[in-house]
């Protein structure tokens, strides 16, 4: 992977003043793992809208929908993003 000499030059002075990581990989990989978490969390938070949104349409009222019409409209949107096996996972008693 390549980067401006100036950031790596900041990365490496943040791992070695912070002391949470124990190298440039390391953070790197932190970075990546917050990147990713952040866009799935707009990417949900996009997919609760245009639910709203399309429940409005539908004549929903804004008000509460009983636990099978939640737990069926997670489902659909889990399963649009692939994601239908966490969903289930953590659905499931350990």
């Amino acid at each position: 992977m390549n980067a401006e000499p100036e950031l790596i030059k900041n990365v490496d002075r943040i791992v070695q003043k912070s002391g949470v990581y124990s190298s440039r990989n390391d953070f790197v990989r932190d970075a990546i793992r917050c990147k990713v978490s952040e866009i799935e969390r707009m990417e949900f938070s996009k997919g609760v809208r245009q639910l709203a949104e399309k429940a409005l349409s539908k004549g929903w009222n804004g008000k509460g929908i009983s636990k099978k019409e939640k737990e069926k409209a997670a489902e659909e949107f889990f399963k649009s993003k692939g994601w239908l096996e966490e969903l289930q996972r953590l659905k499931s008693p350990d």
